[in-house]
């Protein structure tokens, strides 16, 4: 890649004071975030800020520490996919923006410190042994990754000369296995290479022995029941052998002591049967030993349960009922038991009302043995259950059922009269039960609406009235609620609205105040509140007639002025109003019309002086005059020179404004005609700007130019042609070639490019009067790991860290236009190495507002906009 130059330029940011809303301390903003890394380089920020009393309409920007960065709302979270692992250093910072003319201000920052860890991976396998009598090996790849990522390919070398790869998707959640047959013994190196999703590969080899085949044999057995003898079983061995070998002797071991061996001949067809009886029921470790013709021995055990005779039971359950309401309705739920593990075949219900019903089953039912019946009337029932079970057991069970009428009640509430002068604040409730079963009381609970509640229990004997006297503080009307919980469970509330004193009347009204500030758009109002009982403002609402309104809590210990301050953006006749709500619920509001004169307009000039030493010198100098009206100061002067390289000055305001103007030197490439420009922002954002065309003329014929590139994105760059040639020879033609077979006409051309490498871009230019230059370079696009030029943090305050891939390694000179990096207050040089390269430059300004990367013999630029 090129050897590389910069200039950076700065960005400043100024501020305007504001009122306050309301009288306070102001409390400023403070920026906080934590973070979370998610599998794939994917973190997610969660916004911990707090805002502040200051002002005005905050906007967070985020810089992510990569060259990227995102502006969000005060309080909202981010996400981020980092495209490589390292440390970056992420960023919050909050802008707090004036009513004004959209001026900010950094209110609060913060910075932290994230490690992307790199992903790894691993391989491994093992050999899994294989059943009885299976010829061949299984193999089981063993994936290992840090982050989890599935193998989508994996290849096994199995030594012999027949290898092969799996396919998996992401999905798989199986075993990643591989059976091999070798046709022969031996020792064969086995290797498996595992591809993960996101292209992390890993092998592991390691030697196996493949043994010369040996005969194996195995043994079994099944048990038959009989049905003359619960205690008597039929045992039938089952053999097998590699080779086909017969049994020549098989020894039953019955658990129960007795056991028994039997010969068999060769020549033996039939089954390898024998009968036992045990005397009583359990469970007993059966064993079966078969040899085989030839030596192999095998065996196998199990336990085998012997059962006695049936034995079985019979219970019921009530359960709830869904979908109804009814106290008449009921389901049933049949409890069997059975010695044996037999299942019920037949169920059979006798409801207590005359009205039974039986339910068959078959033998290989899972479900709950239920029943529902509805009856007619309330009252008690004896309800039974009959289990009839496979096998012919049966049994059963009888039990009293209650059915009625579950309780309603409710729940009410009076207020008493009091004698004559008690205190008007004094109120007596009257707590009104019902229930349809005339279940008394045994627990009310009052809420008065003023924040104090009280519960009073009852006993079941208690026969007076459920009153309760209770005196409020102050006059109003209040929320008062009884909830009444009855004796059975049964609960019901009441709330009524009850005036207590005199009600509450209120007003609302609002003066203009004088402000400190001398911006006449500045305004500030007081509140007037008017509460016949005495009772503070809870909320005041403005509507400031330019919808931008805005409202204010307060506490009932608030003792201050009821103050706000508003900025309009211009002046005319507005219609204020302020509502007031009061503790206690009332509310009033007061509309009045306020007239503000227009301001001055704000008006401002810049003009462009070129000095020039000579016609054919590339050295031109540029002198910017300001001149706005009002004087209001220049806060950034920019050039744009009409080559590409452009630079802006910042200017402090502490800083005297120079004599004359602002002037810049600047030495353009070649001979040609630029358009050269000046922008200045003063303070009150007023922006100017004044061009003139820049010829500088050659000592004979010209007919030249050059290139400038810059990467915009994922393989894509931006390419600019410039022409050089005589004032009275314009070009005609921009035609370039990408180096992958590509083309396109344009004086500025984007193009994106499919895969990483080495390109040769080439440009012809035609003119007017038949010029013809070609120019070519070497462009190289950067693979997915390969950094292509980062910035961080953005924006920049102090040191700007810069990362790219350079495919050459030169020093760097600032005082021959070789220098790396170069802003419009220093200069600075670098050396450049091959590979990748990792810089930091200490910043002179605020902030910077792009960087220029220009190739030393090309003269090729990449340009990053920073924030």
């Amino acid at each position: 890649m090129r050897k590389l130059y910069a200039l950076l330029a700065g960005l400043a940011f100024f501020f305007f004071a504001s009122v306050p809303a309301h009288a306070g301390t102001r409390v400023p903003d403070v920026a906080n975030f934590t973070f979370a890394i998610n599998p794939g380089n994917n973190v997610a920020f969660t916004n911990t800020s707090v805002l502040g009393t200051e002002p005005g309409i905050r906007r967070a920007y985020w810089s992510f520490g990569d060259g990227n960065g995102l502006v969000t709302g005060p309080l909202e979270n981010a996400q981020h996919h980092y495209t490589a692992p390292g440390t970056y250093t992420v960023c919050l910072k909050i802008y707090r923006y004036t009513t004004n003319v959209g001026d900010s201000a950094l209110s609060a920052q913060i910075c932290k410190t994230l490690v992307i860890q790199a992903a790894t991976c691993e391989a491994g396998f093992q050999v899994v042994p294989t059943p009885a009598g299976v010829i061949g090996t299984y193999f089981q790849a063993l994936p290992a990754h840090s982050e989890n990522k599935k193998p989508v390919r994996i290849c096994w070398t199995f030594g012999d000369g027949t290898d092969t790869c799996i396919q998996y998707s992401t999905t798989y959640t199986g075993l990643y296995g591989a059976f091999h047959r070798y046709l022969q013994p031996g020792t064969y190196n086995v290797c498996v290479t595992i591809t993960y999703d996101g292209g992390c590969q890993a092998q592991n080899c390691h030697a196996i022995i493949i043994p010369p085949p040996t005969a194996n044999c195995q043994a079994g057995f099944e048990v038959l029941s009989t049905a003359s003898n619960s205690l008597g079983k039929y045992f039938v061995a089952i053999p097998g052998h590699s080779q086909n070998k017969k049994p020549v002797q098989i020894c039953w071991q019955f658990g129960d002591g007795r056991d028994t061996c039997i010969q068999y001949a060769t020549t033996y067809t039939g089954q390898y049967a024998v009968f036992h009886a045990y005397s009583q029921p359990g469970t007993y470790n059966v064993c079966v030993k078969i040899l085989y013709d030839g030596g192999c021995l095998a065996d196998n055990c199990r336990p085998v349960v012997v059962t006695g005779p049936d034995s079985c039971r019979a219970d019921f359950e009530r359960g709830p009922v869904a979908g109804t309401n009814s106290p008449l309705n009921a389901t049933f739920t049949a409890i069997p038991w059975h010695s044996n593990n037999k299942k019920p075949v037949l169920v059979c219900w006798y409801f207590g009302d005359g009205r039974d019903t039986c339910i068959q089953y078959p033998t290989t039912y899972t479900g709950p043995y239920n029943v529902f019946h509805h009856y007619n009337n309330p009252g008690t029932y004896q309800v039974c259950v009959k289990i009839q079970y496979d096998g012919g057991c049966i049994s059963d069970k009888c039990k009293p059922v209650v059915v009625g009428v579950p309780d309603s009640c409710r729940a009410d509430f009076e207020r008493l009269a009091v004698t004559p002068g008690t205190n008007p604040l004094t109120v007596i409730y009257k707590a009104l039960p019902f229930n349809s079963n005339n279940q008394k009381p045994g627990r009310i609970c009052w809420n008065f609406g003023d924040g104090t509640d009280t519960c009073i229990t009852y006993l079941n004997i208690y026969n007076g009235n459920y009153a309760v006297p209770h005196t409020y503080r102050f006059p109003g009307a209040y929320n008062v609620c009884v909830k009444i919980t009855y004796y059975g469970g049964c609960e019901a509330y009441k709330c009524k609205m009850v005036q207590v004193g005199r009600p509450d009347s209120c007003g609302a009204d609002f003066e203009r105040i004088p402000l400190t500030s001398n911006t006449p758009l500045q305004v500030g109002f007081n509140a007037l509140p008017q509460h016949n009982n005495d009772r503070k403002p809870m909320r005041v609402c403005w509507n400031f007639g330019d919808n931008r309104d805005t409202c204010i809590n307060y506490g009932q210990d608030y003792t201050g002025l009821y103050t706000v301050a508003h900025r309009y953006q211009q002046g005319g006749t507005y219609n204020v109003c302020v509502k007031i709500t009061y503790y206690g619920g009332c509310e009033a509001y007061k509309c009045k019309p306020i007239i503000l004169p227009q301001p001055p307009p704000t008006t401002c000039t810049a003009r462009l002086v070129e000095i020039t030493p000579s016609i054919t010198s590339l050295v031109r100098g540029f002198l910017a005059i300001p001149d706005p009206t009002p004087n209001h100061r220049p806060i950034r002067v920019c050039y744009y020179f009409g080559d590409g390289t452009d630079t802006c000055i910042l200017v402090p305001a502490t800083q005297p404004l120079p004599i004359g103007g602002f002037f810049m030197r600047h030495t353009y490439p070649a001979a040609g005609v630029y358009r050269a420009c000046v922008k200045i922002l003063y303070y009150g954002g007023c922006i100017a700007e004044d061009c003139r065309e820049v010829v500088i003329r050659g000592a004979s014929n010209l007919c030249g130019g050059f290139v400038n590139d810059s990467l915009v994105g994922p393989r894509t760059y931006l390419f600019r042609g410039h022409s050089i040639h005589a004032p009275n020879d314009n070009p005609i033609s921009f035609t370039w070639s990408f180096g992958d077979g590509t083309s396109q006409v344009g004086r500025e051309v984007t193009h994106t490019y499919n895969q990483p490498g080495d390109y040769r871009v080439c440009l012809l230019i035609r003119t007017q009067l038949g010029c013809e230059t070609r120019i070519c370079e070497s462009v190289r696009v950067p693979g997915n790991n390969e950094p292509a030029l980062r910035l961080a943090p953005n924006p920049v305050v102090n040191v700007l860290h810069v990362q790219f891939f350079s495919t050459h390694t030169r020093n760097s000179k600032c005082a021959d236009r070789e220098s790396l990096w170069c802003s419009s207050k220093r200069v600075y040089t670098r050396a450049v190495t091959t590979g990748n390269n990792n810089l930091g430059f200490r910043s002179q300004h605020a902030a910077f507002r792009s960087v220029y990367i220009r190739h030393p013999v090309t003269q090729s630029v990449s340009q990053r906009n920073l924030l």
